[in-house]
């Protein structure tokens, strides 16, 4: 399954699912983005702890950049951004009352 994230004030991504494993694993590659310093590269979560209490997830990511090494920690800085801000909004929506 592929398709596409707009992500606010950075960009676009079109990502596609590599591996799903439920309450365990899922896998995507970036294949293509718009307006961000990265070409494309492959992002797994992982979750630990699912059946009972707190989940602890992981995130492990590589990218090939368009701009080489020039930006720095820029963009590894972004990513934690933004995976802190999507791990934060799934938290309050999944633990909230409805």
């Amino acid at each position: 399954m592929t398709r596409q994230c707009d992500l606010a004030s950075t960009g676009a991504l079109e990502e596609t699912i590599r591996e799903w494993e439920p309450q365990a694993k899922l896998a995507i590659s970036i294949e293509s983005t718009r307006k961000m310093p990265i070409k494309h590269g492959p992002v797994t979560f992982g979750l630990a702890g699912a059946d009972a209490g707190p989940t602890t997830v992981t995130v492990d990511y590589e990218y090939e950049g368009m701009l080489g090494g020039l930006m720095g920690g820029m963009p590894d800085r972004k990513f934690t951004k933004g995976f802190t801000g999507l791990l934060k909004d799934l938290d309050a929506a999944s633990t909230s009352s409805a």
